[in-house]
């Protein structure tokens, strides 16, 4: 059994790595990736608040100690990604091969090798799909191995805000991810009865009949039942019934 939890850190320096004259186009998130004239990332980030380290315990080692510290930031430079800001869960994939570290602080999630640490996917939820605007993303859950759906904070839907849904599909054969749907939680703020949406978390029993429905909680009270595969509300839980 292994143990990992994150934790936030300082600059997340980037090697210079880049060599040749040739130059590639910067992919979707602006970064030139090796193989270019320039420095990747020119040798930092712009920020005081990037990377984070992931301590890894292993149970079966039998004395409390870290078998392995990572560096988040090392760790997305190395598979050609950006180091993002504040890591916040470690989630595992059902088949314990991956996890998912979510970043409260951007817009972004790394998808980690379980036995490697080392960086496979890179999901990016800025801008997803069109009318798609990503906020911070707190939280989130696998359904099935090979889907991975993002509890945003305060994302936005078709300009809907009070945080959204977004669910990828993960290619882990190629190392990218594909969005595949967003749901938008500020409209079930009416039904609720609360003033306002924020999901934090979400989850379901893999294992069971129902394991496509997922509870969300949300921070403002009250939450929700969707369904991961329709992306839909399939029922809204009223804060009255919560006592």
């Amino acid at each position: 059994m292994l143990f990992l939890m994150t934790a936030s850190a300082g600059f997340a320096s980037v090697p210079a790595r880049c060599t040749e004259t040739v130059c590639p186009k910067p992919d979707h998130d602006g970064f030139i990736r090796p193989g270019c004239s320039s420095q990747l990332a020119a040798n930092k980030t712009s920020t005081p608040m990037a990377g984070g380290t992931l301590y890894v315990h292993d149970s079966a080692a039998g004395a409390w100690e870290w078998s392995q510290i990572v560096d988040l930031g090392d760790a997305a430079v190395a598979a050609g990604c950006v180091p993002r800001h504040k890591p916040h869960m470690v989630l595992p994939s059902p088949n314990q091969a991956y996890v998912a570290v979510t970043y409260t602080g951007d817009r972004h999630v790394h998808i980690l090798d379980a036995s490697t640490k080392r960086v496979v996917v890179c999901l990016d939820a800025s801008h997803p799909a069109a009318g798609v605007v990503g906020g911070a993303m707190h939280a989130g859950a696998w359904d099935g191995d090979d889907h991975f759906i993002i509890v945003d904070m305060t994302g936005s839907v078709n300009s809907v805000a009070g945080g959204a849904l977004h669910k990828f599909q993960i290619d882990l054969a190629n190392g990218v991810g594909y969005h595949m749907a967003s749901l938008a939680m500020g409209p079930s703020a009416s039904a609720r009865g609360t003033a306002a949406t924020k999901p934090i978390a979400m989850g379901t029993n893999t294992l069971g009949a129902y394991g496509h429905l997922f509870v969300v909680t949300d921070a403002k009270g009250a939450g929700s039942i969707i369904n991961a595969t329709s992306m839909t509300v399939a029922r809204d839980l009223p804060l009255t019934d919560f006592g």
